[in-house]
């Protein structure tokens, strides 16, 4: 069974170019965890089109921000049991 990679760390470390780096070397999909919460967060509130991680952070909380990063683990849970992947 071929599973996927999830790389984990301190921010700012270079996580997300890796990942693009090894994801295309393995020829599979890249996932960037903080793409999708933030996708998320602006689908919830639609006139937050300039969100990042940092402001959704420092404006409602680590439990708000941490409920986004799971909501996004549950979206990627499907697609990556069936295609293996790289999550950043």
């Amino acid at each position: 069974m071929i599973s996927s990679i999830l790389l984990m760390g301190i921010k700012h470390t270079g996580k997300t170019f890796l990942g693009k780096k090894l994801a295309e070397t393995m020829n599979r999909q890249f996932y960037d965890l903080d793409d999708i919460i933030v996708s998320i967060y602006r689908k919830r509130v639609p006139e937050a089109a300039d969100a990042t991680c940092r402001t959704i952070y420092s404006n409602h909380g680590k439990e708000y921000f941490q409920a986004l990063e799971a909501a996004g683990a549950a979206r990627l849970k499907n697609s990556i049991r069936k295609n293996p992947a790289v999550i950043a």
